[in-house]
């Protein structure tokens, strides 16, 4: 579990170990360009770009053909989700660092060598070193995340990787020895698969986050993170398989209701997004019965003081709108 070798140092394109970029893709044709020439832009050297392409329909092999060399194209009849992907990508790769990136997010052209220089800096037993990100929308309009309590720099624990998810794959450099330790993405999670592979993870390794926004991630109505009944089935999988794990101790109840009751309030969120008010309001009455009050709201949950009350009044006011047919 060791960081990069710091002989010689981060002048030359030789202190700098490989990294084999992973791309999975479904019907993101449209969106796939500027994830990859955001990888080709890099001030890096040592790169392999790998684009999993899960099943597409659109033309995404045409596409990929006229970048030629440069990217390494591998297509699945079935569409096996993201999970099964990567974990394909990974074992087509040959570099001893991973960085993911979604098909529709991009990275800033100084993003690798920015972390790789930090996990340089890092004492060993690191095995992921992420990084903050910026949104966007289709329209190109850049705006930051809601934060109440930033992310500051340094260690990201298990315990807080229960409570919450802290970061995108597309922010996240693994080591290919811890992911080949955890054994990779679990397939059986269509949705927070990659907070699952953090948690599961930390058990062994160390995490270090980096506060600076290096990922543009795209925010959409495709967006596989908003799909309620999706969600909710992973969340609590995780959540179960991760208390199963026992990353933090079981005897500490308060941790896992916290994280339960948070990941309810989550759920709630997205049938509410999805107008499903009565769903909305049962998921969000289980999670104040299973923990009733969230004390540092700010710092464990970047959420403010009585969020789920003001969540009550505003789900009302789409209640009254009706659900859709």
């Amino acid at each position: 579990m060791s960081g990069i070798s710091s002989e010689p140092h981060a002048g030359s394109a030789s202190a700098y170990p490989g990294v084999s970029v992973i791309i999975p893709t479904r019907n993101r044709k449209r969106f796939l360009t500027r994830a990859i020439d955001s990888v080709l832009s890099q001030n890096y050297a040592k790169i392999e770009i790998i684009v999993i392409d899960d099943a597409s329909t659109d033309g995404t092999e045409e596409l990929i053909r006229n970048y030629g060399s440069k990217v390494r194209y591998f297509y699945q009849k079935i569409n096996r989700g993201p999970s099964a992907a990567r974990n394909f990508a990974v074992a087509q790769s040959c570099y001893p660092f991973l960085a993911f990136l979604d098909s529709d997010d991009y990275w800033a052209p100084h993003r690798l060598r920015t972390l790789m220089d930090v996990w340089n800096s890092l004492e060993d037993g690191f095995g992921i070193v992420a990084n903050d990100i910026s949104l966007f929308d289709d329209n190109d309009r850049h705006f930051e995340p809601k934060r109440l309590n930033p992310l500051s720099e340094g260690e990201i624990t298990g315990k807080q990787l229960i409570i919450r998810n802290r970061f995108a794959p597309s922010a996240a450099i693994m080591s290919r020895e811890a992911f080949d330790h955890c054994r990779g993405y679990d397939d059986t999670l269509m949705a927070s698969e990659d907070r699952d592979l953090w948690i599961r993870a930390s058990k062994n390794y160390r995490i270090h986050f980096n506060n600076t926004p290096l990922t543009f991630m795209r925010k959409h109505p495709a967006n596989i993170s908003k799909e309620a009944d999706r969600m909710q089935k992973s969340i609590l999988s995780m959540l179960w398989k991760s208390y199963r794990g026992q990353i933090v101790p079981r005897y500490r109840i308060g941790v896992w209701l916290k994280a339960l009751s948070f990941g309810l309030f989550v759920i709630a969120c997205l049938n509410n997004y999805e107008r499903r008010p009565l769903r909305a309001w049962s998921f969000l009455t289980i999670s104040c019965i299973v923990w009733p009050i969230h004390g540092e709201t700010r710092t464990e949950l970047n959420e403010p003081a009585l969020f789920r009350l003001r969540m009550y009044y505003h789900f009302f006011k789409i209640s009254l709108q009706g659900e859709p047919s």
